[in-house]
């Protein structure tokens, strides 16, 4: 299965997300409430999909041959950086894109080199000082990340991102 492939990326770190003694047990009752997911899973489940969109995006780009680099950099610059970072510290993340989007293993060679390519960008980015990927520079007005505490749902995620990564079970 997936496994927890990725939960925590919106989720606040106060969450306890597995939660072994819950009285009451939603997924095995019997009637079907009209929500039956909680609304994190609601999230995870929409990432989910939205990973498996971007999957598909890069497979047809390997499909016709385009270059992984060109890919790597857009990923690096589209994709919100927790997500990156939960991929890139997945011990083998083709194996979990490959586990969301089966059809890509022909490409297995050009989504490694992908990824190869990407965390090499990331860290980088990271060695720069600039944690946030690509973010400070498509800012050309060169806004303060502390002049502006609610951007990217407040100041406090740059501190737990690095506390959240691979603490996963």
């Amino acid at each position: 299965g997936l496994g927890g492939f990725m939960p925590t990326v919106r989720l606040p770190p106060a969450l306890p997300r597995k939660t072994v003694a819950n009285p009451t047990p939603q997924a095995n009752s019997q009637e079907n409430p009209p929500n039956p997911t909680p609304p994190q899973d609601d999230a995870a489940a929409k990432q989910t999909k939205q990973v498996q969109g971007i999957i598909q995006y890069l497979f047809d780009k390997a499909e016709h041959g385009s270059s992984f680099e060109t890919y790597s950099e857009w990923a690096f610059d589209n994709l919100p950086p927790p997500l990156v970072n939960d991929i890139l510290a997945q011990p083998d993340p083709v194996a979990v894109l490959m586990g969301l989007a089966p059809q890509i293993a022909s490409q297995k060679q050009w989504f490694t080199q992908l990824i190869d390519d990407l965390r090499q960008l990331v860290n980088s980015a990271n060695a720069a000082g600039n944690p946030n990927g690509s973010d400070v520079s498509r800012q050309p007005t060169g806004v303060n990340r502390n002049a502006n505490p609610q951007r990217e749902g407040g100041g406090a995620d740059y501190a737990s991102d690095d506390d959240r990564i691979g603490s996963d079970g």
